[in-house]
């Protein structure tokens, strides 16, 4: 206890920045009710501060529907975050149906 209070979190493992499985309970969306990905989206965005908690350590949140362009092929990117402990930005593509292959070419950036 005395550590964290002189030191703060230190960063052992990945799971020290990035947090695993991600719980959105805050949103106060019903389990069972299906919802578009726009208004999770919304949603998310009306609660930044506490999903930016949930994310875990040093995110900065940049933005959503940011464009990303690959292969001279243009993808809109749902919310877009940068973390300074990693040094790299994160980018987050929403789905509530099942993931399909053509979803996971941006995915491996």
């Amino acid at each position: 206890m005395y550590e964290l209070a002189t030191k703060g979190q230190q960063i052992a493992v990945p799971e020290d920045i990035v947090k695993d499985p991600y719980v959105f309970e805050f949103l106060g969306i019903p389990e069972n009710k299906p919802i578009l990905e726009n208004e999770l989206e919304k949603a998310l965005v009306r609660q930044i501060e506490d999903f930016m908690l949930e994310l875990g350590r040093g995110f900065m949140f940049v933005g959503t529907q940011q464009r990303v362009t690959l292969n001279n092929t243009h993808y809109y990117v749902d919310m877009v975050f940068y973390n300074k402990e990693l040094h790299a930005y994160v980018l987050i593509e929403l789905k509530t149906v099942k993931l399909m292959p053509e979803a996971v070419s941006l995915i491996c950036i």
